[in-house]
């Protein structure tokens, strides 16, 4: 498995009692396609699944896809494969799904309740900060 083929990121961050989402970021070719899925904040924290595919997008999603691949490499993220531990003492209720799909048909799997892998809160974070791009971006699009 090699950064330089990964072709599918999909990431879900989920709380018990608090905010969630999940995306999935697609590169087939010179197109690239986003998915998100999350409680919209100035919607009243409304369920929003956001599908963009169009060219229109395509510059933004690239920009988020070569983000995202940064955040894998700088993170080690290709080492969290086969990751899938729960702490059963821990009370917070967090928990994350990862699956990075790869050019040759390969596939990295991560997953955790109340178990993370080493440098999981960083990732966690730059995934955060993207979201809300996401959403503002959104927004911005909306209006």
């Amino acid at each position: 498995m090699e950064i330089s083929e990964i072709n599918c990121i999909y990431y879900n961050y989920r709380v018990a009692r608090g905010w969630s989402y999940s995306f999935e970021i697609k590169k087939e070719g010179s197109d690239y396609f986003l998915c998100a899925e999350f409680e919209d904040p100035e919607n009243s924290y409304k369920p929003t699944n956001l599908i963009w595919g169009k060219k229109e997008h395509e510059k933004i999603i690239k920009v988020f896809f070569d983000r995202i691949i940064k955040i894998i490499e700088n993170n080690d993220v290709l080492f969290w494969d086969g990751f899938d531990e729960y702490d059963p003492q821990a009370k917070d209720g967090r928990g994350f799904n990862l699956r990075i799909d790869f050019e040759n048909d390969a596939h990295l799997t991560a997953q955790g309740d109340n178990s993370f892998p080493l440098r999981y809160s960083e990732v966690n974070r730059e995934f955060y900060v993207l979201i809300n791009e996401i959403i503002e971006i959104y927004h911005e699009i909306k209006k």
